[in-house]
């Protein structure tokens, strides 16, 4: 069963492999494909028009927000892969983008179940990133940092004290706290029926066995 979900998920994101996920684009900002691409052609002057084409571009979908809340994220298909890295490998090297004056995150959008994943990591993404160690993620799902030529591995948020020692770091105190212990990572997402569209688990709702 774990290799089929596994396998699902990697299809999943591998259909959202040229998408970027912009967060804090103004709700105002309602012609989005044209906006979007105007501002794009401004980030990357030298790149051709041709090469800026945008598949699709919508809101994330969820109710519009109300007066002082954050705007809905901005997702963008790019019909060129290349393109799309482009701007990722820009804004990783500016730490975002700017929107006028506004700081604009961006993203990659993976599944849900990914995302779940990798937030049950993200304490020790933070040790790695506060000794400046580059990381990657790997499939299946794993999370990759190599340090004086010693590369490990993990899947689990269990397995993290032994991740870090095998890197020569300390892990912090707080990791070995039953009390700071990550919470196990369970599905969001549920299929109800053959063909049924996938939707949000009420997490009240009884489990069916």
């Amino acid at each position: 069963m774990a290799a089929v979900e596994e396998k699902q998920e990697d299809q999943e994101n591998r259909t959202r492999r040229n998408n970027l996920r912009f967060k804090n684009i103004t709700e105002t900002v309602t012609d989005l494909e044209r906006a979007t691409t105007e501002w794009l052609q401004t980030l990357l002057p030298e790149t051709p028009p041709a090469l800026l084409i945008l598949d699709r571009v919508h809101r994330a979908l969820r109710p519009r927000p109300q007066a002082g809340d954050r705007a809905r994220d901005v997702v963008v298909r790019m019909h060129y892969f290349k393109t799309k890295e482009a701007i990722s490998n820009l804004a990783r090297e500016k730490g975002g983008l700017k929107w006028g004056d506004v700081k604009i995150d961006v993203y990659n959008d993976l599944a849900p179940s990914t995302l779940l994943k990798r937030m049950a990591l993200r304490h020790i993404t933070k040790v790695l990133r506060d000794n400046e160690i580059r990381y990657k993620w790997g499939f299946p799902f794993c999370l990759i940092a190599t340090r004086n030529g010693t590369q490990a591995y993990m899947r689990d948020p269990e397995e993290g004290v032994d991740f870090l020692e095998r890197l020569g770091l300390q892990p912090p105190d707080s990791m070995s706290s039953e009390e700071h212990r990550p919470p196990p990572v369970r599905p969001i997402w549920k299929e109800v029926g053959r063909g049924a569209t996938p939707h949000r688990r009420n997490p009240k709702e009884p489990q069916k066995s």
